[in-house]
Protein backbone atom coordinates (compact mmCIF):
# COMPACT_ATOMS: atom_id res chain seq x y z
CA UNK A 1 0.00 0.00 0.00
CA UNK A 2 1.39 3.34 -1.13
CA UNK A 3 1.87 6.03 2.02
CA UNK A 4 1.48 8.73 -0.84
CA UNK A 5 -1.45 10.52 -0.75
CA UNK A 6 -4.14 9.66 -3.17
CA UNK A 7 -5.84 12.66 -5.25
CA UNK A 8 -8.49 12.46 -7.06
CA UNK A 9 -8.89 14.28 -10.39
CA UNK A 10 -12.06 14.08 -12.81
CA UNK A 11 -11.40 13.89 -16.40
CA UNK A 12 -13.79 15.43 -18.83
CA UNK A 13 -15.29 13.98 -21.93
CA UNK A 14 -14.50 16.58 -24.46
CA UNK A 15 -14.89 15.97 -28.49
CA UNK A 16 -11.28 15.96 -30.45
CA UNK A 17 -10.08 15.75 -34.45
CA UNK A 18 -8.45 12.53 -34.59
CA UNK A 19 -6.45 12.19 -38.51
CA UNK A 20 -7.83 8.49 -38.58
CA UNK A 21 -11.67 8.91 -36.95
CA UNK A 22 -12.36 12.65 -37.61
CA UNK A 23 -14.44 13.56 -34.78
CA UNK A 24 -14.13 11.34 -31.69
CA UNK A 25 -15.77 11.66 -27.76
CA UNK A 26 -12.16 10.98 -26.07
CA UNK A 27 -11.29 11.68 -21.89
CA UNK A 28 -8.72 14.27 -21.73
CA UNK A 29 -6.78 16.27 -18.75
CA UNK A 30 -4.24 18.30 -19.72
CA UNK A 31 -1.16 17.49 -18.25
CA UNK A 32 0.29 20.03 -16.43
CA UNK A 33 -1.99 18.93 -13.56
CA UNK A 34 -0.87 15.53 -13.66
CA UNK A 35 2.72 16.45 -13.57
CA UNK A 36 2.35 18.96 -10.54
CA UNK A 37 0.72 15.91 -8.69
CA UNK A 38 3.11 13.67 -9.52
CA UNK A 39 6.07 16.70 -8.90
CA UNK A 40 4.31 17.22 -5.47
CA UNK A 41 4.77 13.12 -4.64
CA UNK A 42 1.17 12.16 -4.88
CA UNK A 43 -0.87 9.81 -6.89
CA UNK A 44 -3.39 11.19 -9.61
CA UNK A 45 -5.88 9.15 -9.46
CA UNK A 46 -7.93 9.92 -12.39
CA UNK A 47 -12.26 9.94 -12.27
CA UNK A 48 -13.88 9.71 -15.71
CA UNK A 49 -16.85 11.20 -15.87
CA UNK A 50 -18.48 8.55 -17.70
CA UNK A 51 -19.04 6.90 -14.22
CA UNK A 52 -22.59 6.24 -12.96
CA UNK A 53 -23.83 8.87 -10.14
CA UNK A 54 -23.96 6.29 -8.00
CA UNK A 55 -20.37 4.90 -7.96
CA UNK A 56 -19.09 8.78 -7.67
CA UNK A 57 -19.17 7.29 -3.19
CA UNK A 58 -16.67 4.24 -4.47
CA UNK A 59 -14.28 6.89 -5.74
CA UNK A 60 -14.02 9.50 -3.13
CA UNK A 61 -13.38 7.04 -0.30
CA UNK A 62 -10.63 5.85 -2.27
CA UNK A 63 -9.39 9.65 -2.38
CA UNK A 64 -6.88 12.01 0.23
CA UNK A 65 -7.49 14.95 -1.60
CA UNK A 66 -9.26 16.05 -4.68
CA UNK A 67 -8.40 18.76 -7.37
CA UNK A 68 -11.20 19.80 -9.65
CA UNK A 69 -9.50 20.56 -13.12
CA UNK A 70 -10.75 23.71 -15.64
CA UNK A 71 -13.34 22.72 -18.52
CA UNK A 72 -15.84 23.28 -20.10
CA UNK A 73 -18.72 26.06 -18.84
CA UNK A 74 -20.91 25.04 -15.97
CA UNK A 75 -24.64 24.41 -16.87
CA UNK A 76 -26.40 27.37 -15.44
CA UNK A 77 -29.53 25.30 -14.22
CA UNK A 78 -27.14 24.22 -11.27
CA UNK A 79 -27.20 28.02 -10.16
CA UNK A 80 -30.79 28.72 -11.07
CA UNK A 81 -30.57 30.40 -14.36
CA UNK A 82 -31.33 30.00 -18.30
CA UNK A 83 -27.84 29.87 -20.55
CA UNK A 84 -27.58 32.90 -21.91
CA UNK A 85 -24.52 31.81 -24.03
CA UNK A 86 -25.08 30.03 -27.76
CA UNK A 87 -22.68 27.84 -28.67
CA UNK A 88 -21.62 26.89 -31.67
CA UNK A 89 -18.95 24.20 -33.89
CA UNK A 90 -19.16 27.52 -36.30
CA UNK A 91 -17.26 29.73 -33.88
CA UNK A 92 -13.43 29.71 -33.13
CA UNK A 93 -10.72 30.22 -30.86
CA UNK A 94 -12.19 31.98 -27.68
CA UNK A 95 -15.38 33.79 -29.54
CA UNK A 96 -17.02 36.50 -28.08
CA UNK A 97 -19.29 37.45 -25.40
CA UNK A 98 -22.56 35.17 -25.39
CA UNK A 99 -21.02 33.84 -28.53
CA UNK A 100 -19.01 30.73 -27.91
CA UNK A 101 -17.14 27.43 -29.20
CA UNK A 102 -18.92 24.31 -28.88
CA UNK A 103 -16.01 23.33 -26.84
CA UNK A 104 -17.04 25.22 -23.71
CA UNK A 105 -20.66 24.11 -23.94
CA UNK A 106 -21.98 22.98 -20.64
CA UNK A 107 -21.91 19.27 -19.86
CA UNK A 108 -24.31 18.95 -16.49
CA UNK A 109 -23.18 15.34 -16.43
CA UNK A 110 -20.13 16.43 -15.70
CA UNK A 111 -21.17 18.74 -13.30
CA UNK A 112 -23.38 16.86 -11.52
CA UNK A 113 -20.33 14.21 -10.83
CA UNK A 114 -17.67 16.65 -9.73
CA UNK A 115 -20.63 18.54 -7.51
CA UNK A 116 -21.28 15.43 -6.13
CA UNK A 117 -17.25 14.29 -5.72
CA UNK A 118 -16.78 17.78 -4.04
CA UNK A 119 -19.80 17.49 -1.14
CA UNK A 120 -18.28 13.85 -0.43
CA UNK A 121 -14.87 14.86 -0.20
CA UNK A 122 -15.60 18.14 2.04
CA UNK A 123 -17.53 15.28 4.26
CA UNK A 124 -14.38 13.30 4.33
CA UNK A 125 -12.87 16.62 5.67
CA UNK A 126 -10.18 16.12 2.92
CA UNK A 127 -8.28 19.06 1.21
CA UNK A 128 -9.88 20.32 -2.29
CA UNK A 129 -8.46 22.68 -4.53
CA UNK A 130 -10.19 23.61 -7.84
CA UNK A 131 -8.40 25.60 -10.91
CA UNK A 132 -10.14 28.23 -13.66
CA UNK A 133 -13.54 26.22 -13.78
CA UNK A 134 -13.08 24.18 -10.56
CA UNK A 135 -13.19 27.37 -8.53
CA UNK A 136 -16.48 27.97 -10.46
CA UNK A 137 -17.77 24.65 -9.77
CA UNK A 138 -17.02 25.17 -6.07
CA UNK A 139 -18.63 28.10 -5.95
CA UNK A 140 -21.86 26.97 -7.60
CA UNK A 141 -21.77 23.64 -4.79
CA UNK A 142 -22.08 25.46 -2.26
CA UNK A 143 -25.16 27.96 -3.69
CA UNK A 144 -23.23 30.57 -5.14
CA UNK A 145 -23.53 32.09 -8.65
CA UNK A 146 -21.75 32.99 -11.96
CA UNK A 147 -21.38 35.41 -14.45
CA UNK A 148 -22.16 33.73 -17.44
CA UNK A 149 -20.42 36.68 -18.98
CA UNK A 150 -17.81 38.56 -17.79
CA UNK A 151 -19.40 42.38 -17.12
CA UNK A 152 -17.68 45.15 -19.04
CA UNK A 153 -14.22 44.67 -17.31
CA UNK A 154 -11.00 47.07 -17.45
CA UNK A 155 -8.82 44.11 -17.90
CA UNK A 156 -8.68 41.36 -19.92
CA UNK A 157 -9.50 37.81 -18.27
CA UNK A 158 -8.74 35.81 -21.67
CA UNK A 159 -6.28 35.05 -23.81
CA UNK A 160 -5.46 37.47 -26.69
CA UNK A 161 -5.46 37.64 -30.42
CA UNK A 162 -2.20 36.42 -30.75
CA UNK A 163 -3.05 33.35 -28.44
CA UNK A 164 -1.13 34.38 -25.64
CA UNK A 165 -3.12 34.38 -21.79
CA UNK A 166 -2.79 37.84 -20.27
CA UNK A 167 -1.35 38.57 -16.81
CA UNK A 168 -2.69 41.30 -14.50
CA UNK A 169 -2.51 42.07 -10.75
CA UNK A 170 -5.01 40.58 -8.06
CA UNK A 171 -5.10 42.43 -4.44
CA UNK A 172 -5.21 39.45 -1.71
CA UNK A 173 -7.26 40.30 1.45
CA UNK A 174 -5.15 40.49 4.78
CA UNK A 175 -7.17 38.16 7.04
CA UNK A 176 -7.74 35.42 4.67
CA UNK A 177 -5.98 32.31 4.82
CA UNK A 178 -4.31 33.00 1.00
CA UNK A 179 -2.76 35.71 2.79
CA UNK A 180 -1.02 34.09 5.23
CA UNK A 181 -0.08 31.33 2.88
CA UNK A 182 1.64 33.83 0.29
CA UNK A 183 2.44 36.92 2.44
CA UNK A 184 2.09 39.65 0.02
CA UNK A 185 -1.32 42.21 -0.71
CA UNK A 186 -0.43 42.10 -4.43
CA UNK A 187 0.33 39.58 -6.72
CA UNK A 188 -0.44 38.43 -10.11
CA UNK A 189 -2.21 35.58 -11.79
CA UNK A 190 -2.46 34.26 -15.32
CA UNK A 191 -6.09 33.06 -16.11
CA UNK A 192 -8.48 32.28 -19.37
CA UNK A 193 -11.95 32.40 -18.73
CA UNK A 194 -15.35 34.50 -20.11
CA UNK A 195 -17.32 33.26 -16.54
CA UNK A 196 -16.54 34.27 -13.14
CA UNK A 197 -18.12 34.25 -9.58
CA UNK A 198 -21.32 36.33 -9.33
CA UNK A 199 -22.64 35.51 -6.16
CA UNK A 200 -20.19 33.91 -3.92
CA UNK A 201 -21.48 30.75 -1.68
CA UNK A 202 -22.96 30.82 2.07
CA UNK A 203 -20.13 28.77 3.23
CA UNK A 204 -17.00 30.74 1.40
CA UNK A 205 -14.58 34.20 1.08
CA UNK A 206 -13.12 35.54 -1.24
CA UNK A 207 -9.28 36.32 -0.72
CA UNK A 208 -8.38 37.62 -3.92
CA UNK A 209 -9.77 39.82 -6.05
CA UNK A 210 -8.78 41.47 -9.52
CA UNK A 211 -8.98 45.53 -9.97
CA UNK A 212 -12.30 45.12 -11.71
CA UNK A 213 -13.95 43.36 -8.80
CA UNK A 214 -13.80 39.59 -10.20
CA UNK A 215 -13.57 36.91 -8.03
CA UNK A 216 -9.79 35.56 -7.98
CA UNK A 217 -9.07 33.64 -5.14
CA UNK A 218 -11.63 31.55 -2.76
CA UNK A 219 -11.37 29.96 0.22
CA UNK A 220 -13.66 27.98 2.97
CA UNK A 221 -14.75 30.08 5.71
CA UNK A 222 -13.93 27.41 8.31
CA UNK A 223 -10.07 27.47 8.58
CA UNK A 224 -10.13 23.65 9.49
CA UNK A 225 -11.27 22.81 6.13
CA UNK A 226 -8.58 23.29 3.42
CA UNK A 227 -10.89 24.21 0.66
CA UNK A 228 -9.75 26.39 -1.83
CA UNK A 229 -10.50 27.93 -5.57
CA UNK A 230 -7.91 29.54 -7.53
CA UNK A 231 -9.17 31.37 -10.70
CA UNK A 232 -6.20 31.63 -13.01
CA UNK A 233 -3.75 28.38 -13.86
CA UNK A 234 -0.94 28.65 -11.20
CA UNK A 235 -0.14 24.74 -12.45
CA UNK A 236 1.19 26.11 -15.68
CA UNK A 237 3.21 29.49 -14.22
CA UNK A 238 4.61 27.03 -11.58
CA UNK A 239 7.78 28.83 -11.38
CA UNK A 240 7.31 32.24 -12.69
CA UNK A 241 4.82 32.34 -10.10
CA UNK A 242 6.26 30.66 -7.40
CA UNK A 243 4.12 31.61 -4.80
CA UNK A 244 1.17 29.62 -5.45
CA UNK A 245 3.50 26.64 -4.86
CA UNK A 246 2.52 27.41 -1.01
CA UNK A 247 -0.91 26.96 -1.71
CA UNK A 248 -0.41 23.09 -3.25
CA UNK A 249 2.04 22.71 -0.81
CA UNK A 250 -0.08 23.21 2.02
CA UNK A 251 -3.14 21.10 -0.29
CA UNK A 252 -0.60 18.26 -0.15
CA UNK A 253 0.50 18.53 3.62
CA UNK A 254 -3.32 17.92 4.22
CA UNK A 255 -3.55 15.50 2.03
CA UNK A 256 -1.05 13.69 3.83
CA UNK A 257 -2.95 14.02 6.92
CA UNK A 258 -5.86 12.57 5.67
CA UNK A 259 -3.55 9.54 5.14
CA UNK A 260 -1.96 9.58 8.48
CA UNK A 261 1.06 10.14 6.87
Amino acid sequence: MSKKPIIGIPVPLLTTSTFFNGHKKSLILTNSYVDWMIEMGCIPLFIPITIDLNDVSFFADKLDGLLLPGGQDIDPSFYREKQKVEYSDNIKSFGSMFHRPLSLAPDSKRDLIEINLYNLAKKNKLPILGICRGLQLINVAEGGTLHQEIPTATISHSAEDDGLTPYHEISIEKSSQCYKLLGVEKYFTSSMHHQAINQLGSDLSASSKAIDGIIEIIESKNTENFIFGIQGHPEITRKNLSLYNRIFLKFVEHAKKSKGI
